[in-house]
């Protein structure tokens, strides 16, 4: 199988595009969805979850193929090269991005790919430690931070620190494993209690906690030029702390927002898609807390502003001109997260003419499957629960 040419792609029908997908978090599910609302693309998905709930879909394909090495992707991607035509490839967590650059030069022989980071700078970037080390260097404004090992050296800063204080994995995500502290003293006490990991398990930093608002914004670059920005902000949350994705989100625009992603991407020659987590003090300041080098949960959210971040990466790796007439004030709402804890469904009928805006009817109806199943596993899971309680309650009446 050879490369397929711009000819091909642009006037032999629809683009074929190949997602790499390590995991079964959704975003496989969501990315093709936007390619399938654009209408140009048919999408097929190599995913390393052989219990992918990609399977529920009617809309694309996907096959199972171990994905841990360079050549275990260059391997999955010529095997589905053999019998169908590939013009596109796109990974799509972080994993995947490395790995992809790293075989570069070998999948690059069968399809295009998508515009993606140096794979080395995406390692560095996804590791909240080390990224907090480079975007210091280059004059980013970040909180303080502290990495592990300030707890068994000398570190009398962070020990007299006064305000409150986070201890976060270097390499979790969604807001797992965040724990939070009242001052610096706090913080070693449960240290010294045990509670947390020691110098031998370096994977973690102590950050600052800044009081403040939570807002992101997400973009795709090429060679350090953004390409599409949009930001938002979460107007309904999630009840668990620190979950960073949003119920309902509102789209907005933010000057300062945009010039620190423009920063960033200048500054280290960005290519390929970066979702960036801020935080606004009440003085007004804004601090860029992380950088997460794929795409992100939200992606079907941007539609909602007329911006379609995996047609425009898929269509820029063919050579092709993109465009888009973006709105900067949207409302969208996190559809996989009301689908699997129903009990959001009270907080949005709160706001009825809201949530009825912000819902993505075009995007749940260009592959419905994935919702049509979760539904089936939410209804059993309640069953279950009504059951339970039902035979709990007959039991107390005869016991009586």
């Amino acid at each position: 199988m050879t490369r397929s040419n711009n000819g091909d792609a642009t006037h032999g029908g629809k683009i074929h595009v190949v997602l790499i997908d390590e995991l079964d978090d959704g975003l496989a599910v969501s990315i093709g969805r936007c390619l399938l609302v654009d209408g140009g693309f048919s999408v097929h998905t190599i995913s390393g979850d052989p219990n992918s709930s990609l399977k529920s879909s009617r809309r694309t394909t996907w096959s199972h193929a171990s994905l841990g090495t360079p050549k275990a992707v260059v391997d999955a991607v010529r095997t589905r090269a053999a019998d169908h035509r590939i013009d596109v490839i796109l990974p799509v967590q972080e994993a995947m991005i490395v790995l992809v650059g790293r075989a570069n030069v070998e999948l690059s022989e069968m399809a295009a790919i998508a515009p993606h980071p140096d794979p080395d700078l995406c390692a560095r970037v996804d590791h909240k430690g080390s990224f907090h080390t480079l975007a210091e260097a280059a004059g980013l404004a970040m909180p303080l931070a502290w990495p592990a090992t300030a707890l068994t050296s000398v570190s009398s800063n962070l020990r007299a620190h006064e305000g409150p204080l986070l201890v976060k994995p270097c390499m979790g995500w969604g807001g797992g494993g965040i724990l939070r502290f009242g001052n610096g003293e706090e913080l070693f006490e449960a240290f010294a209690r045990g509670e947390l990991p020691g110098d031998d398990e370096p994977e973690w930093i102590v950050e600052e906690y800044l009081d403040g608002s939570d807002a992101s914004s997400s973009m795709l670059a090429i060679d350090g030029v953004v390409v599409a920005v949009s930001n938002k902000r979460t107007l309904i949350s999630q009840t668990k702390s620190f979950k960073s994705a949003g119920l309902m989100n509102e789209y907005f625009d933010d000057l300062e927002i945009n010039e620190i992603a423009a920063a960033f991407a200048r500054t280290f020659r960005w290519s390929g898609p970066a979702h960036l987590d801020f935080r606004i003090t009440p003085d007004g300041s804004t601090y860029l807390l992380e950088v997460n080098p794929r795409f992100w949960q939200t992606t079907l959210g941007a539609l909602k502003t007329g911006v379609n971040y995996p047609a425009i990466a898929a269509r820029l790796a063919l050579g092709q001109p993109v465009t888009h007439d973006q709105s900067l004030s949207a409302h969208s709402i996190n559809l996989p997260i009301l689908v699997e804890n129903w009990s959001y469904a009270g907080t949005l009928a709160r706001h009825p003419m809201r949530t009825i805006r912000a819902l993505n009817i075009q995007a749940v109806m260009a592959d419905p499957f994935y919702e049509l199943a979760q539904l089936k596993i939410q209804a059993k899971i309640q069953v279950k629960r009504l059951l339970a309680s039902t035979i709990q309650r007959l039991a107390r009446v005869s016991r009586r």
